[in-house]
C-alpha cells in the first residue's frame, strides 16, 4: 500500500513538472538556423527557449523572459539576443509590407495552449552594431558594447485563420502551418519576428498556480520592404539544402500555402528567400535585346 502511494506521488510530480518544446521553423528562429544549412553556431537544445524554465521564469524572475526565450536574469546580450552567442543578425526572408507570410511551428511536445507572432524594428542597428560581410556574401551584425538594443513599434500580427493575433493550438497535432499578415506601411531594413506560446493552464498567468503556466519564444531575423532594391543588407545563404516534408498530423490552414510544388510558388519562395537569384531567373527568362 505505501508502495503504491510513492509511485503515485512520484508520477503526479512528473506531470506536474513536464516541460513543452517547439521550435520556429518558419522563418528560421536564430538557434535554429543550423538546421536548415545556415553558417550559425549549433544549438541541439533549440526547443527549449522556455524562459529557464517554469521555476526560473515564476519564482526567480517574477513572470519576466527575455525576448527570444532566454531566462531573464541571464547577463545581457542574452544567448539569443543581438550579440548573443546565436544572435548574429542573419536576415534569413525579405517580404513585403502589408503581404500573407508563411509561418511554421513544430513541437517535439505540445502541451497545449495558445501562441502568438508579432514584428518589431531593430532601432538604430547602424550606430548599435558592426557588421562584418563574410565570405559568402551575408552581412553579419555585432553589439558594439554591452548597451541593449532596443526593438520598436512592436506590432501584433493577425493570423488569417482566426482573424486575430492570438491561435488556440490542439494538444494532439505537432505541426502547424499558418499564415499571418504583415502590417501596412510597416518597412524595416532589419525586422525581428518574434514568435510566442503560452501552455495550457487552469490558473493561467498566476505565478502562485501549481503546475504554474509554462512559455516559449523565438526571434527570426527577416527584413520588409516595398522595394527589395533598396535593401542595404543581403539575404544569408545556406551552405547545404534541406527539406520539409509535411507530416500528416499537421495542422494546416484553409488557405494555400506558398510553398507547395507549383512553379509559380516556387517562384514566389525565391522572391523571398534570395532576390538577387529571383531576378538573375527573370532576366535569363527575357528575350535578348534587339
Amino acid at each position: 500500500m505505501n508502495t503504491a502511494i510513492i509511485w503515485l506521488t512520484i508520477l503526479c510530480l512528473c506531470v506536474i513538472h513536464v516541460k513543452t518544446y517547439g521550435i520556429l521553423k518558419e522563418p528560421p528562429a536564430r538557434g535554429s538556423l543550423w538546421r536548415f544549412g545556415y553558417d550559425a553556431p549549433v544549438n541541439v537544445e533549440d526547443d527549449r527557449n522556455d524562459c529557464g524554465g517554469t521555476d526560473r521564469l515564476w519564482h526567480v524572475n517574477s513572470g519576466n523572459c527575455g525576448m527570444c526565450g532566454d531566462a531573464y536574469d541571464l547577463p545581457v546580450p542574452r544567448p539569443h539576443e543581438v550579440g548573443g552567442l546565436y544572435g548574429q543578425g542573419l536576415i534569413t526572408r525579405r517580404y513585403l509590407p502589408g503581404e500573407y507570410i508563411d509561418v511554421e511551428v513544430n513541437f517535439t511536445r505540445n502541451m497545449g495552449g495558445y501562441f502568438q507572432f508579432s514584428i518589431c524594428k531593430v532601432e538604430d542597428f547602424a550606430s548599435g552594431t558592426a557588421a562584418t560581410v563574410t565570405s559568402n556574401g551575408t552581412a553579419v551584425r555585432r553589439r558594439r558594447g554591452n548597451k541593449p538594443i532596443k526593438c520598436k513599434n512592436r506590432r501584433a500580427l493577425d493570423i488569417q485563420e482566426t482573424d486575430e493575433p492570438l491561435f488556440t493550438i490542439d494538444s494532439s497535432q505537432s505541426h502547424f502551418y499558418l499564415r499571418v499578415k504583415l502590417p501596412k506601411k510597416y518597412q524595416c531594413q532589419w525586422c525581428i519576428l518574434i514568435w510566442e506560446y503560452w501552455t495550457a493552464s487552469p490558473c493561467g498567468f498566476d505565478q502562485d498556480c501549481d503546475p504554474p503556466q509554462g512559455q516559449l519564444k523565438a526571434c527570426a531575423d527577416v527584413s520588409i520592404l516595398a522595394d527589395f532594391m533598396d535593401a542595404k543588407y543581403p539575404i544569408a545563404q545556406t551552405t547545404s539544402t534541406s527539406t520539409t516534408t509535411k507530416p500528416n498530423n499537421a495542422w494546416r490552414s484553409r488557405s494555400p500555402s506558398l510553398h507547395d510544388d507549383s512553379s509559380s510558388s516556387k517562384l514566389i519562395t525565391m522572391f523571398h528567400k534570395d532576390f538577387e537569384s529571383f531576378r538573375n531567373y527573370i532576366e535569363n527568362l527575357l528575350p535578348p535585346e534587339l
